[in-house]
């Protein structure tokens, strides 16, 4: 209960105002106390790999194209990215802003990609995590196990994935 908050920016992209907010959190049990340092440990990585995105969007020559990311829509361009997410131009001239948490799996699998280094461990945990956020268990499981693969112990990332696995399965069982 204590960290919904924090995970309520989380799951907004809200990486960099979930930080000081987990530091607020405080926990007496022991273990649950290095949850919640791991936790802002991942909140940290999620937040360079945002900064890594909006960064490769900006400096795409030439502009990548709303099909490039898998943008949900009518086509055209991408014109720029920040914090609250991502514009774009439709060919039909109109502008329109798409907020982060709202571009689905496929795209932010596309803006992932974009950026890692897949020889980099450090990278592919990022990319999990965000995954993660992104609702897609599967490819989070994918990331962290190429993250295994180039010598990253991943145990503590385990639980969130099993976490979101389980998640998953129950809104699946709900509709049958």
């Amino acid at each position: 209960d204590a960290l919904a908050p924090v995970e309520a920016l989380a799951d907004a992209w809200d990486f960099r105002v979930a930080q000081p907010a987990i530091g607020q959190v405080r926990i007496d049990d022991e273990d649950l106390s290095a949850r919640l340092a791991t936790r802002a440990e991942e909140l940290k990585r999620l937040a360079g790999l945002k900064d890594r995105i909006i960064a490769g969007i900006k400096s795409a020559r030439p502009r990548l194209k709303k099909s490039d990311l898998m943008l949900r829509g009518l086509g055209g361009e991408v014109t720029g990215a920040d914090e609250q997410g991502i514009t774009t131009r439709t060919i039909t001239g109109r502008d329109e802003s798409l907020a982060w948490s709202g571009l689905g799996q496929k795209a932010t699998k596309r803006l992932v990609e974009l950026v890692i280094d897949r020889n980099n461990a450090d990278d592919l945990a990022a990319a999990g995590l965000l995954a993660l956020v992104a609702e897609d268990p599967a490819l989070a499981e994918v990331y962290f196990e190429e993250a295994r693969l180039q010598g990253m112990n991943i145990d503590h990332y385990l639980a969130p994935l099993a976490a979101a696995g389980l998640a998953h399965a129950r809104i699946l069982l709900a509709t049958k």
